[in-house]
C-alpha cells in the first residue's frame, strides 16, 4: 500500500457500552501517510471503492443483524477493497460450528452437544451425558455472552423457562463448565498474519463466569508458557489445513492473488484457551471477525500489527 492509500476499520454506531482500544493504531497508520477511516457497518452511504482495505474491527452488534451484516461484507468484498479478514472466512467462524471442524483435526474442546431445537434436549439426562454437574450452554452464533446460562441441577429449575426462551428458535451448544475460568482465567493469544503478538489472561468479576470487559471481567498481560503456546500453535496449524483441504477459499474474489497472509492464514487471529481438571488446555473460541485485540496490554502490540499489516498489504 503506497502513499496516499485509503484504509478503513469497520465499526458501528454506538460503542458506549464497549471497551475499545482500536484508537492506539491510529497514530500508526497515519504515520505511514495511509487515509484512515473508521465508519459503521450500518453506514449505508459508503463507497467501498474507495477504499484500498477495509478491516473488520468493533463490529459489536453484528449477531443481532447477521444478515445484514453479511450483505454489507459482500458488497465490500464485490469492491475494489481488500477486505479483512476475508469473506468466506467471516462466514465460517460466524458459528461456533467451525469448534467441530477443528475438532476433526485434533484440536482439544469441551465435550459438545450440538442443538437445533431446545425441545430435543432432557434435561433430566443432560448432566449424565456431559459427565458434568456444571453446564453452560450458548448460541451458535453470539458475542459478549449474550444467551449464555451456566446451570447446575440446584439452579436449573429456576433458568429452565429463560432457556428455553432463549433458544426457541436458536441454535446452541451445551458443554461443561470449566471451573478454571473462575480459578485461573482464559488466556487470549492475539496472532497477526499467523504470528504471536501478544498475550492477556482474562478473569471474570467474583461471583460471575463471563470474562468480558463489558461483564467486569478483568484483563491483564501476561507471558505465556510454552505449553500455552504450543496449544494455539496446534490450533493454527489446524486452521491451516482446512484452508488447505479447500473448505475455506481465503482468496478475494476478484483477484487470486490478494489472499490472507502465507495464503492460508487470516490476518487476525485470537485463540481463547482454557486449562481443564486434565491440566490440558481447550478451545474456548477462535475470534477471526472482530477480536478484541488488546492493544493496551502490551508495548509491542501495535508494532506488530503494524508489521503483519504492511506485510499483507504491500506483499
Amino acid at each position: 500500500m503506497s502513499n496516499g492509500k485509503n484504509f478503513c476499520l469497520l465499526s458501528t454506531d454506538n460503542l458506549e457500552n464497549f471497551v475499545v482500544d482500536d484508537e492506539l493504531v491510529y497514530e500508526s497508520i497515519k504515520e505511514k501517510n495511509w487515509n484512515l477511516d473508521v465508519k459503521s457497518w450500518h453506514d449505508k452511504s459508503v463507497d467501498w471503492n474507495n477504499y484500498d482495505a477495509v478491516m473488520i474491527r468493533t463490529t459489536w452488534d453484528y449477531q443481532q443483524y447477521p444478515e445484514e451484516f453479511f450483505s454489507v461484507l459482500e458488497t465490500i468484498d464485490r469492491s475494489n477493497a481488500l477486505l479483512i479478514n476475508p469473506l468466506e472466512i467471516v462466514r465460517w467462524n460466524i458459528n461456533k460450528k467451525y469448534l467441530l471442524d477443528l475438532a476433526e483435526r485434533g484440536v482439544r474442546i469441551p465435550p459438545t452437544v450440538h442443538g437445533f431445537h431446545i425441545d430435543e434436549i432432557n434435561f433430566d439426562t443432560i448432566f449424565d451425558v456431559e459427565g458434568s454437574d456444571s453446564l453452560i450452554i450458548k448460541p451458535t452464533v453470539s458475542a459478549n455472552a449474550d444467551h449464555t446460562y451456566w446451570f447446575t441441577p440446584d439452579n436449573l429449575k429456576e433458568l429452565l423457562p429463560k432457556i428455553k426462551e432463549s433458544f426457541r428458535n436458536r441454535e446452541f451448544f451445551i458443554q461443561p463448565f470449566l471451573e478454571n475460568v473462575i480459578k485461573e482465567g482464559e488466556y487470549s493469544l492475539i496472532h497477526f498474519g499467523g504470528k504471536l503478538s501478544h498475550t492477556v489472561l482474562k478473569t471474570p468479576k467474583t461471583n460471575d463466569f463471563r470474562v468480558q470487559e463489558e461483564h467486569g471481567g478483568i484483563i491483564r498481560a501476561i507471558e505465556p508458557s510454552e505449553k500455552i503456546i504450543k496449544t494455539a500453535e496446534n490450533v493454527i496449524a489446524a486452521l491451516g489445513k482446512i484452508f488447505s483441504q479447500g473448505k475455506i477459499s481465503t482468496a478475494h474474489s476478484h483477484d487470486d492473488s490478494r489472499k490472507s497472509i502465507n495464503g492460508e492464514i487470516p490476518f487476525q487471529v485470537r485463540v481463547d484457551l482454557v486449562r481443564n481438571k486434565d491440566d490440558e488446555f481447550e478451545l474456548m473460541e477462535l475470534e477471526m471477525i472482530e477480536p478484541s485485540l488488546y492493544f493496551r496490554t502490551n508495548s509491542n502490540s501495535v508494532k506488530n500489527f503494524m508489521e503483519g499489516l504492511e506485510k499483507l498489504l504491500l506483499g
